[in-house]
């Protein structure tokens, strides 16, 4: 799945969209009879992010998919879903010929950006209207919040390897050291870039 042309084609959708009453482009697309809406917007602090809503068996989902540029101008991002979402839909949403894989269904998502226009849409107010899941594990919540003075747990050690690529991942372990960890919420009014913020 090259990252590069899927994030280009997302910026180039944004660019060309006419947004006057929106905030944000929409692709939407169903996998396992589940529906997947993915948004793009550069509100809210989440302009190096894919905000994701996964509705499984009527409960929403929230996750973000985080992007960052190399030296060599290629876009990486790794497909992440936090733990707790991974356990709750891995049988519904996850389950083909009798395996659980995220790879069919990420493939699924970058052919649906790849082949489609987006739908100009306003990611608060169709976020307001969902039946959002609330994660009982703080560290799966989507949205970064902010940094905050206490050692880092395994777990956050484990999202941040596994939500950001390793060149954001090692800028944030240097950031924090052996004093900060970071702090997630559900709260997108309280989303925050976590390039901006460490740099």
């Amino acid at each position: 799945m090259n990252v590069t042309n899927l994030i280009n084609k997302i910026l180039t959708d944004y660019a060309n969209t006419n947004l006057v009453v929106n905030s944000s482009v929409k692709y939407s697309f169903l996998y396992n009879d589940c529906q997947t809406d993915v948004f793009y917007t550069r509100m809210d602090e989440l302009q190096n992010q894919l905000l994701i809503a996964v509705t499984v068996n009527g409960v929403d989902y929230l996750s973000t998919l985080n992007f960052s540029m190399n030296s060599d101008n290629e876009y990486f991002m790794n497909y992440y879903l936090p733990s707790e979402l991974y356990k709750n839909v891995k049988f519904t949403l996850l389950y083909i010929n009798g395996k659980c894989s995220t790879t069919p269904y990420f493939e699924r998502m970058v052919q649906t950006i790849m082949n489609n226009k987006p739908t100009p849409s306003n990611h608060r107010n169709d976020i307001s209207h969902k039946n959002l899941y609330h994660y009982h594990k703080h560290n799966d919540n989507p949205f970064f919040e902010t940094i905050i003075r206490k050692s880092m747990s395994d777990d956050m050690v484990n999202k941040i390897k596994n939500k950001y690529d390793s060149k954001v991942a090692q800028q944030i372990f240097k950031y924090c050291g052996h004093t900060k960890t970071l702090r997630f919420t559900s709260d997108i009014n309280k989303s925050k870039d976590i390039l901006t913020f460490i740099n």
